[in-house]
């Protein structure tokens, strides 16, 4: 599992602290590890993690077909390059698009930061996380995953995390496992942990910082 995997689980599965969606005061929630658990088990069936490869001039996308009860989350986390720019190296983007029409990311606004987080094109993080509350049940979403400019490199890393399927085309888990990576991330699954047993927040500062 990539340390970006690890960063979308948490995200995808936080519990809100306060407004819906990211906030300056409690970021996207709190870690909830009884939910991340969850959705790796279901893994193939009502949910997906992906770890995959995006090269330049390319986009990848997957179908989801609405579920009865629960609602759509896509979280698409990744590694940028070290640069000096608070603007993304390597600017991946994350829609979601149907007959009722497209999704985008939340964006916050530092200069406002009692502003609640809007729904828009976000060129500053390296986490975007898309919410269809309401889903039309047995309705197809495609969720898609491009590139703005050139990517430094020829080609990103990235994780994708999806919930609310009524069932996986593939019907199977997908061949993400814990590896030696996870060892160079800042943050490991005993920390995710202790985190969720001390009922920690966690913030934009600590997602930037991974």
């Amino acid at each position: 599992m990539r340390s970006s995997t690890l960063k979308g689980l948490m995200v995808h599965t936080a519990k809100e602290a306060g407004e819906i969606g990211p906030e300056l005061k409690f970021g996207y929630g709190l870690v909830d590890v009884e939910n991340a658990s969850k959705l790796i088990i279901n893994d193939g069936l009502t949910s997906s993690i992906e770890e995959n490869i995006l090269n330049n001039g390319s986009s990848y996308t997957v179908q989801v077909t609405a579920g009865t009860t629960q609602p759509i989350v896509a979280t698409l986390s990744w590694l940028d390059p070290i640069g000096s720019s608070m603007q993304c190296i390597n600017d991946l983007d994350l829609r979601i698009s149907s007959t009722s029409g497209t999704e985008f990311p939340w964006v916050l606004d530092n200069s406002k930061p009692l502003a609640p987080a809007i729904k828009a094109d976000n060129t500053k993080d390296v986490l975007e996380k898309i919410l269809i509350p309401n889903p039309v049940p047995g309705q197809t979403y495609d969720v898609t995953v491009t590139h703005k400019g050139i990517l430094q490199g020829g080609a990103q890393n990235y994780s994708l995390i999806i919930s609310g399927y009524a069932n996986c085309a593939s019907n199977s888990p997908s061949s993400v496992l814990i590896t030696s990576d996870i060892l160079s991330s800042t943050i490991s699954l005993s920390m995710l942990i202790y985190l969720s047993k001390h009922k920690i927040q966690f913030n934009q500062m600590l997602l930037h910082a991974m």
